[in-house]
């Protein structure tokens, strides 16, 4: 489980600093480059932070099934958090904005919130999957980062390449 934690921590951290890099160097409208550029930091460190509070309660001496518990309740309560403030931007946005997003932005919400009900479950539920429900978790924070730098870089490019044109 360490190792896993480890692994995630990284990976977030990494994701992170990339995504600092891409903040500064950003050109989209401005109100969609915050909410993207915020939405990255939050999704990207999440699940870092998660990880290294598992890595914390494993060297406290807890038992796996405990760190996995109350590291799954963390993360619902941070997701939770998180998803709560983006969807409140978002649904702030005008209509054309959130209309030009509707797909990408639905999927992302859909997913956060199917992940959230997964920890929250997996807080007050054991099961034999329980580890592999709180990977999981941990997972999809790092693909919702990794496909927001994804959509970043893409609509930077594609503005680089139209101011070319």
């Amino acid at each position: 489980m360490n190792e896993s934690f480890g692994i995630i921590a990284e990976f977030s951290i990494g994701l992170a600093g990339f995504s600092g890099v891409v903040a500064l160097i950003g050109d989209a409208p401005a109100k969609i480059h915050r909410f993207r550029v915020s939405n990255i930091i939050r999704t990207a460190f999440t699940p870092g932070f998660c990880a290294l509070f598992g890595i914390f309660l494993l060297h406290l001496g807890l038992q796996d099934q405990d760190v996995i518990r109350l590291t799954s309740a963390v993360l619902g309560l941070v997701a939770f958090t998180h998803w709560f403030v983006s969807v409140r931007v978002y649904l702030n946005f005008e209509a054309s904005i959130r209309s030009s997003t509707a797909g990408v932005a639905s999927l992302q919400i859909s997913m956060a919130a199917l992940n959230i009900l997964a920890q929250v479950f997996n807080s007050f539920v054991v099961t034999d999957y329980a580890a592999a429900i709180l990977i999981g978790g941990l997972i999809q924070q790092l693909l919702a980062a990794a496909f927001t730098f994804s959509n970043i870089v893409s609509s930077l490019l594609n503005e680089r390449d139209n101011a070319e044109s």
